[in-house]
């Protein structure tokens, strides 16, 4: 059986693809600033220092946005953590709970980085409010009473969400 913590963090997501863009990004651009001030050695140096800090400040950005994403319920909320802060639901709140499949599409507002979508989001079920690790897949969606959605996708969804005692209704789909 899964701990609680580890059944509560979202999905993992291993991908590379991003920090060796953004590192690619980084190294074609010392090569054109090598190109336009090969002769000019000082203004190249305080350039290539404003590329080398732009890039670890994204790569950093892009690392550690999706390890801040995770759950928490406890008998009367749940928390969810984001990278820069934290949406609680009362348990008063939440209408039903559903295990759906589920694709984001269109984002309206708020932040996709590789492993990490919170904002509001157009998807294939509709306008939602999602706090994921991935585009597509498996995951949790709640129905408020005041008629919003929001998706988590956590690794084990009863063990996770077992403190707040929903019922979670398997999705026909």
């Amino acid at each position: 059986m899964k701990s609680r913590a580890k059944a509560c963090a979202p999905e993992p997501v291993r991908s590379l693809a991003a920090p060796l863009l953004v590192l690619l990004g980084s190294v074609a651009s010392v090569a054109v600033l090598l190109y336009v001030f090969g002769d000019d050695a000082a203004k190249f140096w305080w350039v290539f220092l404003e590329v080398i800090l732009s890039s670890a400040l994204i790569l950093g950005f892009i690392w550690l946005a999706p390890r801040r994403l995770g759950y928490h319920a406890t008998p009367s909320r749940l928390r969810i953590r984001t990278f820069i802060s934290s949406v609680e639901v009362p348990k008063g709140r939440i209408k039903r709970a559903r295990l759906v499949s589920y694709r984001l599409g269109f984002k309206t507002i708020g932040a996709e980085l590789p492993g990490f979508y919170a904002g509001g989001f157009r998807s294939n079920l509709g306008g939602l409010r999602a706090y994921v690790s991935r585009k597509r897949g498996r995951g949790v969606l709640l129905e408020l009473k005041d008629g919003r959605k929001l998706l988590i996708n956590p690794q084990d969804p009863e063990t996770c969400l077992k403190p707040l005692r929903l019922q979670l209704e398997e999705d026909d789909e």
